[in-house]
């Protein structure tokens, strides 16, 4: 069976997780005692994981830093995953998140410089041609915009492409099949008359199709808050898929789920809105069952089948920057 391609930029992540039960003497400030620090991969490593979930081959293009969070990023994802590095890329971007009791208290970034990237190795032309689905997940740190990279995503012929695009990333490379932007970044890409949070779902359509149409797009996905995503194609009416309602506190990484679902759908031959409707199915149900803190610890990752039939619907899926928000019955 021909191999999933994720192509990206991938980041390294990390959780910082204790007990919060005391604030400090001399600030306002929680104390965190009996710390313990969970690392995996971030940005394109995560969503070539969950790709992976499927039980198909995966590969992975990618670039990341000559330094101690790049040498640990490769590790975590060699584990699981082929990858194709594209040489360069500047300084490993980490981002570590401060937590207690399943929230986010405080994120530290460092590292993330970029850099100028090398060609990618010449085989990257017949692994997309010969890939049974593609999905650029970018990041904005310059991969996607490598003119080498775009070349060989544009000889893909008729392999179905997803892109999960980025404000400050690199427009889609024509003929992609699906774009898959949350409501802030179709205002940020194709900017409209009404605020995203003021906008119904059927005033965003029009939005939709002029990206679809700048980009040279079949269709576009755009995520809606807890009004689930809608669905434009250049030409044809825009259908809404509605979410549900699911409780959960830690949302990071819904929006890869989001994307990698499509790609695994689309390659397996199934409609572009089936394979919307599955990924706000699955999106929901990962957040649900832990989001991106739950996927990998210090290079263990335990990855489990999709299902062949899509699960029951849960609601209240929304998307909000680079993560999905859920509708909660109470305070969390």
């Amino acid at each position: 069976m021909r191999p999933l391609v994720v192509l990206g930029d991938s980041l390294l992540d990390a959780d910082l997780t204790g007990r919060a039960e005391r604030l400090a003497p001399d600030a306002p400030a929680p104390v965190l005692d009996d710390l313990a620090e969970r690392s995996r991969p971030g940005g394109a490593g995560l969503a070539a994981l969950l790709a992976a979930q499927s039980g198909r081959e995966t590969v992975l293009v990618t670039a990341y830093g000559d330094d101690a969070a790049g040498d640990h990023l490769a590790s975590l994802l060699r584990e699981h995953l082929t990858v194709v590095r594209v040489p360069g890329g500047g300084s490993t971007p980490v981002k570590r998140r401060v937590r207690s009791r399943g929230h986010t208290l405080l994120r530290l970034d460092s590292g993330g410089r970029p850099g100028p990237l090398g060609d990618p190795d010449d085989d990257l032309v017949a692994l997309l041609r010969d890939a049974s689905g593609v999905l650029v997940s970018d990041y904005g740190r310059g991969i996607a915009a490598q003119p080498a990279v775009r070349r060989a995503l544009g000889a893909c012929g008729r392999v179905p492409v997803v892109w999960d695009p980025h404000p400050r990333g690199a427009a889609a490379v024509p003929g992609a099949r699906l774009l898959t932007p949350n409501d802030t970044e179709l205002d940020a890409l194709q900017p409209g008359s009404q605020p995203a949070a003021a906008a119904f779902p059927g005033e965003r359509g029009d939005q939709a199709r002029g990206l679809a149409a700048a980009w040279a797009a079949d269709a576009v996905a755009v995520t809606l808050g807890e009004r689930g995503a809608l669905l434009v194609t250049r030409d044809g009416v825009p259908s809404f898929h509605p979410a549900g309602s699911v409780a959960a506190t830690d949302t990071c990484g819904a929006g890869d789920r989001f994307a990698a679902t499509a790609l695994v759908r689309l390659a397996g031959g199934a409609l572009t809105s089936e394979a919307v409707a599955d990924a706000v199915s699955e999106a929901a149900a990962f957040v649900a069952a832990g989001g991106a803190g739950a996927v990998g610890s210090d290079g263990e990752w335990s990855p489990t089948e999709l299902p062949a039939d899509p699960p029951e619907r849960p609601r209240g899926l929304v998307a909000t920057g680079g993560c999905f928000d859920l509708l909660h019955s109470g305070d969390v």
